[in-house]
């Protein structure tokens, strides 16, 4: 026997969760929601069918916005999904959907978020960490690494001198302090910092 049932969706007046069977199914607006089944209670197969098919509609549509901002990883588009809510099974069917009209790519993904993490002057220790977090696997985080990363001294170097620019108005032990902090949130080492960061410290005395 099949069951709807369906609520406000929290902070919004035309948007509805609906559930089948005490499972969310996903949301709808509250027209595309009444044409099919406007009263709480059984509903027939035919039904169900139709409220499954609005639903994937409804959910591709805001997907499709979410991803055209910038790229995404599956995961931030599952998590984005589960947010609405939008049940497992159509949210599989949804990503490959996405990933087949390539608006969804993790290589593409991976390359976009490493080179964003370098240009904020993060380390390739910590940018590795960061791409496994975003559910990105060893032989692509790598790949993406060595090639983003090729440059991994001068990389460092940027780095050191964007801190010691940065604070450059503190006295020399304030400043070398405030430096290397700076450095190690950005997953950067003391071996790959303290001669550089020295040399730098001093040129600027010069």
């Amino acid at each position: 026997m099949l069951k709807v049932n369906y609520f406000l969706k929290t902070g919004r007046k035309t948007l509805w969760v609906v559930e089948i069977n005490g499972v969310a199914l996903g949301v709808l607006p509250q027209e595309s929601l009444f044409v099919i089944c406007d009263k709480l209670g059984e509903i027939t197969v035919e039904q169900k069918v139709s409220l499954e098919k609005e639903a994937f509609a409804f959910a591709k549509e805001r997907l499709l916005g979410y991803l055209s901002y910038r790229e995404r990883s599956q995961m931030e588009a599952y998590a984005y999904l589960a947010r609405l809510p939008f049940s497992l099974p159509l949210a599989v069917k949804l990503i490959k959907k996405m990933q087949e009209l390539n608006f969804l790519n993790q290589e593409r993904f991976a390359h976009s978020f490493a080179r964003s993490l370098k240009a904020k002057n993060i380390a390739k220790d910590l940018a590795r960490s960061r791409l496994e977090y975003q559910g990105i696997d060893h032989t692509l985080r790598e790949k993406v690494l060595l090639s983003v990363y090729s440059d991994e001294s001068f990389a460092v170097e940027q780095a050191v001198q964007k801190a010691v620019q940065k604070y450059k108005r503190f006295p020399r032990s304030q400043m070398k302090r405030k430096c290397l902090a700076w450095l190690h949130r950005r997953g950067f080492r003391f071996e790959q910092i303290g001669f550089l960061l020295g040399k730098e410290i001093a040129q600027k005395e010069e």
